[in-house]
């Protein structure tokens, strides 16, 4: 003896599957965020721990000098959202061009409000167009503006990713105080070094160091991946010199022999920044800031 399922309770059966998998699915289905660099990697993987998150720029690598693998093509093209700062990491868009990705793509510097501080020489020198007309786009080195933005990811990653809107948001909420309490903490620290020249190898520094209330007496190399010239060297090592400088800073990215010329010739100490992180130490966003504010401090005590 056999029963024969009614063709409407049958397509009931039908949509309540249909439904409990779609369900199941938005549940599990561990969401595709591409990251440009290491900082927005770290939050990103913070905020969203169950997504599937990945970094384009290789650690050590310059995003002043990137060139894409077909690898990293192939996974912008299946990322559900893209986060990029913005200027530095404008190659992103050559990507997702080549990919013909469809996801959602933030652009950090669009999204926050901040001062647009200019290269500390007053652009005397030659750098792209999008530097002179946005400012400078190392935004990220401002811990503040990373307070803010922290909630901009996650309301980007809860578009792609509504299942865990709650987590999502809940994660943001402490990551946000937990950056705001240790910007107040590297305040404290760094005001007693607040007068000391500072020089740091590129521009990268310029939000952080007008964060922080640093006196930032000149880059060595002030057009980002191009070697100063020796008039500028001259020029820079007449500065330092004539300053109360203790120290001149080289940067893991970059090339180190500018800096020891003239901390060589300037008899200052060398120390190493790293405005990027990622290596053992400064894997999150918050260990990068505190091993460059341990440095500086150490520097210019």
């Amino acid at each position: 003896m056999y029963s024969v399922t009614s063709p409407i309770l049958f397509r009931l059966k039908v949509v309540f599957l249909s439904l409990l998998f779609w369900f199941c699915f938005s549940i599990t289905h561990a969401q595709t965020i591409v990251t440009s660099i290491q900082p927005y990697y770290s939050l990103t993987q913070q905020i969203a721990p169950d997504a599937e998150v990945f970094r384009l720029l290789a650690i050590g690598a310059s995003p002043h000098s990137f060139e894409p693998r077909p690898s990293q093509i192939r996974m912008v093209a299946k990322a559900d959202l893209i986060i990029i700062n913005g200027v530095v990491d404008a190659w992103v868009y050559d990507i997702i061009d080549a990919s013909k990705s469809k996801a959602i793509v933030l652009n950090m510097m669009d999204e926050l409000e901040f001062d647009h501080i200019e290269d500390h020489d007053g652009h005397n020198h030659e750098v792209e167009s999008a530097d002179k007309d946005l400012g400078n786009p190392h935004i990220w080195l401002n811990p503040a503006l990373m307070a803010k933005g922290v909630s901009i990811i996650a309301e980007h990653i809860v578009e792609v990713n509504i299942a865990d809107a709650f987590a999502i948001q809940s994660n943001a909420s402490q990551l946000s105080n937990s950056i705001n309490n240790l910007d107040r903490q590297i305040q404290i620290r760094l005001a007693p070094v607040s007068t000391t020249p500072f020089v740091p190898f590129h521009n990268a520094w310029a939000h952080f160091a007008d964060h922080y209330h640093l006196n930032l007496l000149l880059e060595i190399e002030p057009a980002p991946g191009r070697e100063p010239t020796a008039h500028y060297l001259a020029k820079a090592l007449d500065q330092i010199t004539m300053t109360d400088t203790k120290a001149v800073f080289s940067e893991v990215q970059l090339a180190k022999r500018p800096a020891q010329v003239v901390a060589n010739n300037a008899k200052v100490n060398l120390y190493q920044l790293d405005p990027i992180g990622g290596t053992k130490g400064t894997e999150s966003y918050q260990e990068m800031l505190l091993y460059n504010v341990n440095t500086i401090i150490e520097a210019l005590k």
